[in-house]
């Protein structure tokens, strides 16, 4: 069943809200022609609005519902994928969809208003240095700079263990040139430099063996590691 055909069996059997808001957008991502499905289903992107921000007041701004939380992220996480996604693929035509953007800026708007709640309020007349002081001193005293996973890793997990860090981290490292390329785009000028040597690193200096991508590969297949 490909998903057009999950998306019209979900809608007959609830047409007012999709169950859960992660699932159902994930799906309507892989239709490949996304404006025709919504001529068809013409009242959906607004109950699809309404499903998300009750997500959204139900995560951020009543009873802080972890479940409700973990959907609107997990949502969030197929929108910003798309940027990610093979060209050819249904994913990569749909990222600049309205009903898709929408939705995206509605979690974004919320997600980050009840964070910058907990921000530290930078002083008015901060200089560079000063900013730069501050901001060594927050990333060496926080926790995660010396957090115990590390101390676990190094001494006492087990190799079955190893592997299950290995796979929750390639999430981040099977993508990491085709971010720092996405972060050249528009840089200033005095960080594209640092930039650069950063992408010349991850693309193994020009050695495909070598390129950081391929090793993690390697690594994941040694460990008879498989991925989602």
């Amino acid at each position: 069943m490909d998903s057009l055909e999950v998306i019209n069996t979900k809608l007959a059997q609830n047409p007012l809200l999709p169950a859960h808001l992660d699932e159902y957008v994930a799906e309507l991502l892989r239709i490949e022609d996304l404006d025709t499905f919504f001529s068809h289903h013409p009242t959906l992107p607004a109950k699809l609005q309404a499903a998300t921000e009750a997500e959204l007041i139900s995560a951020y701004h009543s009873i802080q519902s972890d479940h409700s939380r973990k959907a609107v992220q997990k949502t969030l996480f197929w929108l910003y994928q798309t940027c990610l996604a093979d060209p050819l693929t249904a994913e990569s035509k749909n990222q600049h969809h309205p009903v898709m953007v929408t939705i995206k800026r509605m979690i974004e708007r919320r997600w980050l208003a009840h964070e910058t709640l907990h921000f530290v309020p930078l002083p008015l007349a901060a200089s560079p240095e000063q900013f730069t002081e501050s901001l060594r001193e927050l990333w060496s005293a926080h926790r995660a700079s010396t957090h115990p996973l590390y101390t676990f890793l190094q001494h006492d997990a087990s190799k079955l263990q190893m592997s299950a860090f290995f796979k929750s981290d390639s999430a981040l490292n099977l993508l990491f040139f085709d971010l720092i390329a996405m972060a050249m785009v528009g840089a200033r000028t005095e960080v594209r430099g640092e930039l650069s040597r950063n992408m010349w690193d991850e693309c193994g200096e020009g050695s495909d063996h070598h390129t950081h991508v391929n090793l993690y590969k390697d690594l994941l297949m040694r460990h008879h590691i498989a991925l989602p």
